[in-house]
């Protein structure tokens, strides 16, 4: 069984081998399709009459290119529709419209027309967003210790490149940014228990050579 599709309707084909018959003029087998019935492609279930033409095969074929699909757009609609009845992202994006369509014609006329009751009920829906706003600023979690490190030491050596203490003239061991520079290496990668990398090793993030 073959289905071929237009207009939302899925037509049925069941093929059927047509012999060889030079007698008849025929002279070659060939396969030939028989349309068996039709179904709407948004169909749930097999119409019984439809389902009373076919073999348990032609079922299964139905009932997976079909049936199946038809469920599961269906299923997926309706989540759909349930996540937007609780989402208030639509909801505020439709109020931002009609706010802005507001200040429009509040332009256009005396802000006296805007009834002061309006207005405060406007406010107070700012206020709840306002602090909506903050306490989610403060509950995100912001960048860990070793992101800060590593954006602290990006930042040092391109400081460097641009020449922030210049070149070193004297002996390179009594400047100040070598001196730090031994600090910075020792507290990555020292062997004192102090060092980055021993507190990686110790909780097994760095392997121990």
């Amino acid at each position: 069984m073959h289905l071929k599709k237009k207009n939302r309707r899925g037509y049925l084909y069941r093929s059927v081998w047509v012999r060889k018959d030079l007698k008849n003029g025929i002279p070659h087998g060939y396969s030939k399709p028989i349309l068996v019935g039709a179904i709407s492609l948004d169909a749930e279930s097999i119409p019984p009459k439809l389902d009373a033409e076919l073999t348990d095969d032609e079922r299964r074929y139905i009932l997976m290119k079909v049936i199946e699909p038809a469920r599961q757009r269906v299923e997926a609609k309706r989540q759909e529709e349930a996540r937007r009845r609780v989402d208030p992202n639509w909801r505020i994006a439709d109020a931002v419209r009609l706010l802005n369509e507001a200040h429009q014609l509040i332009d256009a006329m005396s802000p006296k027309e805007v009834q002061p009751q309006v207005l405060d009920d406007l406010q107070n829906s700012f206020d709840f967003f306002a602090d909506m706003r903050l306490a989610s600023s403060m509950n995100s979690p912001g960048p860990n210790s070793l992101e800060v490190a590593l954006e602290a030491i990006i930042r040092a050596a391109q400081s460097v490149r641009e020449g922030e203490f210049g070149a070193a003239k004297t002996y390179v061991k009594s400047t100040e940014p070598n001196r730090l520079w031994l600090q910075l290496r020792s507290a990555l990668l020292g062997d004192n228990a102090e060092s980055l990398m021993r507190a990686l090793q110790d909780k097994r993030f760095v392997a121990t050579r």
